[in-house]
């Protein structure tokens, strides 16, 4: 399957439309425009509540490492998940957080497993806004999203090694907190330097 590119459709429209010329703002006008530079696009700052603010590191018990010496692996954790992680229903022990243990790891070749929340907003919106681009009318989807890291839970006997067992656990204690929140899960990458 061919990797789909942004403005496909539009811009085969324009390529179809060679020569002629496009009704006024009509979606292949507006497109013309902008690829001639003639209609910029700006951008706003992102308010504050949209802001990732401040990392902080966690540590991590890897999916891959062995359960008899576990690595603690170095992760990022931002300010705006930190400040909404018990909302979510989720602990610090829950996501697997810990102390650096006996074995830490920096590694920069490492991406951690995490969970994505989507929070949809509590009405739907009722102001359609129009697309930059195509001039086209549509209903913004809205909500919050917050990206969360996590590693194996548990100690001794009572360890859960099992990325889709963990992932069940969570998508449980999110689904008990917020109802009509949907996750998304990515598991852990290690990346060969």
């Amino acid at each position: 399957m061919a990797k789909r590119q942004r403005f496909n459709r539009l811009k085969q429209s324009v390529k179809l439309n060679a020569g002629g010329t496009a009704t006024a703002g009509s979606p292949i006008d507006l497109f013309q425009q902008y690829q001639n530079g003639t209609r910029r696009r700006t951008y706003s700052t992102l308010p504050a509540a949209s802001r990732k603010g401040k990392k902080f590191d966690v540590w991590l018990n890897i999916f891959s490492s062995p359960v008899t010496a576990p690595e603690r692996y170095q992760a990022a954790l931002h300010a705006r998940p930190k400040a909404e992680q018990a909302t979510l229903g989720l602990s610090d022990a829950e996501l697997g957080y810990g102390g650096t243990g006996a074995n830490p790891v920096i590694d920069n070749g490492f991406s951690p497993a995490r969970i994505v929340v989507l929070v949809p907003p509590a009405t739907a919106p009722a102001a359609r806004v129009t697309a930059f681009y195509s001039g086209r009318r549509y209903l913004p989807r809205g909500g919050s999203t917050y990206t969360l890291p996590f590693g194996i839970v548990g100690t001794g006997t009572a360890v859960t090694t099992s990325f889709t067992g963990q992932c069940q656990t969570l998508r449980d204690k999110v689904i008990n907190a917020i109802p009509r929140a949907t996750m998304s899960f990515f598991p852990e990458r290690l990346y060969g330097l």
